[in-house]
């Protein structure tokens, strides 16, 4: 399958993704700012390696 594990080619590890913290888990964990409503695959991978 063509292009799994791949950002388009306009897009990078730090672009910001809008990110829905329903739960505001990512609020409480400090990944995401109180307000913000964008998130970067490179917050997500940091977020991973917390666990």
């Amino acid at each position: 399958m063509d292009g799994i594990g791949k950002l388009s080619s306009d897009k990078d590890i730090d672009s910001p993704f809008y990110f829905e913290d329903l739960d505001r888990i990512a609020v409480r964990l400090g990944v995401l700012e109180i307000g913000k409503n964008t998130i970067s695959l490179r917050d997500i991978i940091k977020l991973l390696n917390k666990f």
